[in-house]
């Protein structure tokens, strides 16, 4: 989004509205990566439960 000005810049303020949530998205998920790493400390397992949740959160908000 901030490559393409134009898509971001529109009337209605879509733009600065979704890169609002995607960085909020990313520190959330920051914030839960933190979270598991000081719960899980196997490498493996860790590697492996983020995995599927990254997963169904991309199941759950893929277009349909």
């Amino acid at each position: 989004m901030t490559f393409d000005f134009k898509a971001v810049n529109d009337p209605f303020g879509y733009g600065l509205i979704a890169m609002t949530v995607g960085i909020g998205l990313g520190v959330v998920g920051i914030f839960v990566d933190f979270i598991l790493s000081l719960i899980i400390k196997n490498r493996i397992t860790l590697n492996i439960t983020e995995l599927i949740l990254v997963s169904l959160f991309l199941v759950s908000v893929w277009p349909k």
